[in-house]
């Protein structure tokens, strides 16, 4: 499910109904695999948008604004609130903490 849903996010839609599409099954039969799983679809998108986050802070030149819109937010500061919910810190904290690595490579 996460791979549909990385592809979704990329094509701009991070909805249940174009994860289903990927997967070709229903969303009630998505919501009762993954209510046996112990997770949900709300928690699983938080989880790979974090981690798609993380990935292109830290390894692009991507700005704030292009990270937000890739991870299918409508603006800015919605990814950042959300970004601070599951990390507790900004996404500028954390691409200024790679910031001496990079440089070390260059």
């Amino acid at each position: 499910m996460r791979a549909a849903l990385t592809e979704t996010l990329q094509a701009g839609d991070a909805s249940i109904g174009a994860v289903i599409g990927q997967l070709a099954t229903s969303a009630r039969t998505l919501q009762r695999q993954l209510s046996q799983e112990g997770t949900s679809f709300q928690a699983i998108l938080a989880g790979t948008r974090e981690g798609l986050a993380r990935h292109y802070l830290t390894s692009g030149d991507l700005r704030t604004s292009e990270i937000a819109f890739l991870l299918g937010y409508d603006d800015t500061n919605s990814f950042y609130r959300a970004f601070k919910g599951w990390t507790g810190t900004t996404p500028d904290a954390v691409r200024s903490s790679r910031l001496p690595e990079r440089l070390s490579r260059d």
